[in-house]
């Protein structure tokens, strides 16, 4: 029986509509019918017309739905000749359910009419009383259609309003998604892409200086191996934060750095043989500043080491919370042309959308000397007040 219930859900949700047109005909029919044996005694002039009109009108319920005003003016006919009022009632109530307008207020004056005429021609009775009928039957049709049209209406509303909203929270779901994806990948980057290229950089070093000797190899072994493990507990500890969840505030994923941290990245490139020169003027910096300036000072070092290995470079830091913070990497022309990493092109590219975060820019472009250039600004109000103490490597 529970088995039967969906299937005949299905069927009736499929052929309802029909069946329904189908009880109505069958119902004028009848109807028809039952006039015309009311009516045999009167001869066959008066009965046969009336059956045929009858049948006409009930045959006409079939296109109520595409066409409900025809019908209706079809059905106030066939009630003038026959006093049959099925064709009539199911085609205003049909003209109700779908428009509600002056098409509908004629329609239904003139179905009252209709209601009024017909039998006060055939009654002796006052046109009072059946006036005030006729109105009455024909408003109830026209309110109940336009009662079940407007309900209709508003599910069908509510039903796109549902799909809409659900569609719109799959597509915010799946650009939440692709934000985040985008947003652990820039981390990743910013984590693994300097550190492996300090170890691609001592690793060159060993291959180059063929002729180096034990003590200079075991120190360049030692720098990979720390390196490495550096570069493994920092790929540890970002995937630690993925595994306990993340807030989805847009923050980074890794601890805010220090400017000892800026400190030691300049030095790892100086073991690493790139000459590096560092100025810091600048006070302590708010988290937000800070993690963008390091992570703007490790780019542009990670990109000398993957495409100017051997060329001099300085960083220089200032700004106070008037002028802001200036971050600035400065290398020289380098004297091979061989890049040691090949570029992913997505480091300065996300080091753009962090500024335009906070409201910064950040500029980048060869030097006239055949160097290259990068200059981030951090706004004033996230800057830090200036201690003026300068540090030079």
């Amino acid at each position: 029986m529970t088995a039967s219930a969906p299937a005949l859900r299905r069927f009736w949700s499929r052929h309802g509509a029909r069946a329904r047109d189908v009880v109505f005909i069958v119902v004028a029919v009848l109807s028809t019918v039952a006039e015309v044996l009311a009516r045999r005694d009167e001869g066959t002039l008066i009965w046969a017309p009336v059956l045929v009109v009858g049948l006409i009108g009930a045959a006409a319920l079939w296109w109520r739905r595409q066409h409900p005003v025809a019908v209706t003016t079809i059905g106030v006919a066939v009630f003038v000749i026959t006093q049959v009022p099925v064709v009539v009632a199911v085609g205003l109530f049909s003209l109700a359910i779908r428009r509600r307008d002056r098409v509908l207020v004629l329609m239904t004056l003139v179905t009252a009419a209709a209601f009024t005429v017909v039998p006060a021609v055939q009654s002796s009775s006052s046109w009072v009383g059946f006036l005030a009928s006729g109105l009455v039957e024909a408003a109830l049709l026209a309110a109940a259609g336009s009662y079940i049209g407007a309900r209709r209406d508003l599910l069908n509303a509510l039903r796109e309003r549902a799909a809409q909203a659900e569609e719109q929270q799959e597509l915010r779901a799946e650009q939440a998604m692709l934000g985040e994806r985008a947003r652990i990948a820039r981390e990743m980057h910013d984590v693994l892409a300097h550190k492996v290229s300090l170890i691609a950089m001592h690793a060159g070093a060993l291959e180059v200086n063929a002729d180096a000797g034990p003590e200079q190899v075991r120190q360049t072994a030692g720098m990979i191996r720390t390196t490495a493990r550096e570069a493994m507990e920092d790929l540890r500890d970002v995937l630690g934060v993925l595994r306990a969840g993340s807030d989805g505030d847009g923050t980074d994923l890794a601890p805010p750095p220090r400017g000892a941290d800026i400190e030691r990245i300049v030095e790892a490139s100086r073991a690493a043989g790139v000459r590096t020169d560092l100025t810091m003027e600048v006070g302590e910096m708010p988290d937000a500043v800070a993690r963008t300036v390091h992570r703007v000072v490790q780019e542009a070092l990670t990109n000398v080491h993957k495409h100017a290995r051997d060329a001099a470079t300085s960083v220089r830091i200032t700004g106070d919370r008037v002028r802001g913070v200036t971050v600035e990497v400065v290398n020289r022309r380098p004297v091979g042309s061989a890049a040691l990493l090949p570029g992913s092109g997505t480091g300065l590219l996300g080091l753009r959308e962090r500024l335009v975060l906070v409201g910064g820019t950040l500029e980048s472009g060869p030097c006239p000397d055949g160097g290259w250039r990068v200059v981030a600004w951090l706004p004033a109000a996230s800057a830090p007040a200036a201690t003026a103490t300068g540090r030079s490597a």
